[in-house]
């Protein structure tokens, strides 16, 4: 497999030979490198010096030596292979069935906290599953593929889009009172940060209302940008606000 980003072939069954693997380990590879490969709205998501991540889900954990990180809910383990950084997390089949049942079984209520609709197993949250699933969702195949298949489709990533989107809205409304309420108290510095976290958050929403998802800030605008360029112009308003909320010649002269 080739990997253009980084100009290097990947040998993945020569990979899979250094991992330990068992044979009914699900195993697929995933990370910014891989998601710019297929990913709809991904082609700026990773550069030269990103890893290629490898994830396994097992049926029990190994207890063993060369653990680097044990997070209770996954262990990470990280290895040069071939002259390729690899970073290489497991999980517990048990856990990621169990999120597929809670995810498939939310219901959105009014009555309900948003941040109480989806039920985690064991030390899951909200960051690690939206982790794992945007790993999942961009990922490769490259061991029990009929198993990963059969998880992959199951999995109900527009709810969980859906439930995520509902739930960065409401971390929008706290944070627009965060910024009236500084600009009045005269703290400028502090409500334009907070402009600019809300805009991040924003663009999150737009990401995951086309159904896509994203782990780490780094990537929320190339993936924002990318989805704006496919809209044919519905969205340049967005491009406006970021050039303002960020550039604008007169923010610090206004300060």
């Amino acid at each position: 497999m080739y990997i253009d980003k980084i100009d290097k072939n990947i040998d993945l069954d020569y990979i899979k030979s250094k991992l330990n693997l068992q044979e009914n380990d699900v195993v697929f590879i995933s990370g910014s490198l891989i998601e710019s490969i297929n990913g709809n709205f991904s082609k700026n998501v990773g550069n030269i010096y990103s890893d290629i991540d490898i994830f396994i889900i097992k049926d029990n954990f190994e207890n063993n030596t060369h653990i680097d990180y044990d997070e209770g809910f996954s262990q990470i383990y990280f290895r040069n292979i071939n002259g390729i950084l690899m970073d290489i997390t497991v999980y517990l089949k048990k856990d990621i069935y169990k999120l597929l049942e809670n995810i498939n079984n939310v219901e959105l209520n009014k009555n309900e906290r948003i941040k109480n609709s989806l039920k985690f197993p064991g030390k899951w949250n909200h960051r690690v599953t939206n982790e794992f699933l945007n790993r999942f969702y961009y990922s490769i195949p490259i061991q029990n593929e009929e198993e990963y298949y059969d998880i992959y489709k199951s999995m109900n990533f527009k709810k969980f889009c859906n439930l995520t989107k509902q739930r960065l809205i409401a971390s929008i409304d706290n944070l627009q009172n965060d910024i009236v309420g500084n600009i009045k108290s005269g703290n400028l510095h502090t409500s334009l940060y907070c402009m600019r976290e809300l805009f991040i958050l924003f663009s999150k929403v737009v990401i995951y209302d086309n159904y896509e998802l994203v782990d780490r800030d780094k990537w929320v605008l190339p993936k924002l940008f990318a989805i704006i360029e496919s809209k044919n112009s519905k969205l340049d308003f967005i491009i406006n606000l970021y050039n303002d909320i960020f550039f604008h010649p007169k923010l610090d002269e206004k300060i």
